[in-house]
């Protein structure tokens, strides 16, 4: 049995997954190849999946020409679709009925993005993360080892020989997931 950190390959070929692989009501942390092979550097978001019917939310943040960051947020059913993709790695479950205030957490910082020092697309999420777990929507031990957990299943995901099969999935076991 494989780590939960460490991608496991769809029993096909195919370079894209179905959104039916993605657990319902789920958050995931999203993470993009940027230009190079280097690890720990990535792009990062949030993915809240509803289902595969419907998709789910994307939320991000981007760097204007200008040098000012930008929420880059909405409904997407391309979660799984982009060529740059590295993996998902669900956090946590979360039940539909608090769905709208995970997402105005998620969402709250949104218009003082760039008072914030330091910045950054992981930071973002890592902010996100931190007002969901003041709020109990989630629980880890720490930002620092929830951070290496997610670069860990990213880093190994990443690796040129692993790009070719289909999108890594994980889950975090310090955010209590099982499966």
């Amino acid at each position: 049995m494989r780590p939960a950190h460490v991608p496991v390959p769809a029993e096909d070929d195919q370079a894209n997954r179905p959104l039916s692989d993605l657990t319902m009501e789920s958050l995931y942390v999203i993470l993009f190849r940027r230009p190079g092979i280097s690890f720990y550097n990535f792009h990062w978001g949030l993915y809240l999946h509803l289902d595969s019917y419907r998709g789910g939310f994307k939320y991000h943040i981007v760097n204007e020409r200008s040098g000012s960051w930008v929420p880059a947020h909405g409904f997407t059913k391309g979660a799984l679709t982009s060529r740059q993709l590295v993996g998902l790695f669900r956090v946590a479950d979360i039940d539909p009925a608090k769905r709208e205030r995970v997402q105005q957490l998620i969402e709250a910082e949104d218009d003082i993005l760039n008072s914030i020092p330091e910045l950054g697309c992981m930071e973002y999420v890592e902010r996100a993360l931190e007002r969901l777990k003041a709020f109990g929507y989630m629980d880890y031990p720490s930002w620092p080892e929830l951070e290496h957990e997610i670069f860990r299943f990213a880093n190994v995901a990443n690796i040129p020989e692993n790009r070719n099969m289909p999108t890594a999935l994980g889950y975090s076991t310090l955010c209590g997931l099982m499966y």
